[in-house]
């Protein structure tokens, strides 16, 4: 209870509304972000010439943009608001501080999102294990 009531101090409300692009496939990834109400989804190839294929639908509780705390410096796909979205922002220099302020926390929030990363991996590959690519 004392540690979600710690998170708190590091994270950033925001309001998205619908329609609205929360960012763009190759802005810089400075934030990871957690739904609490409404949705987005996740497009790759978005331009203002093309829709781009929609990857994902993520909701209450999902975590968005996770990949800015690994090697990546620019976003691999764009988050569009398909609802309006309310959700709260965790920068990654709020995430160092969070290391240094409340080392537990920040330990059993990178546990989390390893975990989410091998989820996502593993849905990838169970989705697309009957597409037949030539050698």
């Amino acid at each position: 209870m004392l540690q979600r009531m710690a998170a708190w101090h590091f994270l950033e409300e925001r309001h998205v509304p619908k329609g609205e692009w929360l960012w763009h496939e190759g802005d810089s990834a400075e934030f990871m972000a957690v739904i609490e109400s409404g949705s987005v989804c996740l497009v790759k190839g978005h331009s203002e010439k093309r829709n781009g294929l929609v990857l994902e639908r993520c909701s209450h509780g999902a975590i968005v943009g996770e990949d800015c705390y690994g090697s990546r410096q620019t976003r691999s796909t764009s988050v569009k608001a398909i609802d309006d979205t309310r959700l709260f922002v965790l920068r990654q220099t709020d995430f160092f501080q969070m290391a240094q302020q409340e080392p537990l926390l920040a330990s059993a929030f990178a546990l989390c999102l390893m975990r989410l990363q091998a989820d996502r991996y593993s849905h990838l590959v169970k989705r697309h294990a009957t597409a037949q690519i030539p050698l």
